[in-house]
């Protein structure tokens, strides 16, 4: 996938992303960590994240705290 040069997503790393349970950990660039659920990962059927891993991504607040959405990993 081609990234986009105009994106505005965050770049980070994936800390750790559990498989079976489906959501994981991005750390940001600024050292914190964003919480992230394979629903918010692009593409279609088993959708999932590897430790070390670097990604583009929103982050969006909700009342459990920040989340990362739209996440696609850098090739």
């Amino acid at each position: 996938m081609a990234e986009v040069e105009n994106d505005d997503r965050e770049l980070g790393e994936v800390k750790w992303f559990n498989v079976n349970k489906g959501y994981g950990f991005i750390t940001r660039d600024s050292g914190e960590d964003v919480f992230v659920h394979f629903r918010a990962i692009r593409g279609r059927g088993h959708r999932t994240l590897a430790e070390g891993q670097k990604v583009r991504y929103h982050v969006v607040e909700n009342e459990k705290g920040l989340q990362a959405d739209d996440v696609t990993v850098i090739t």
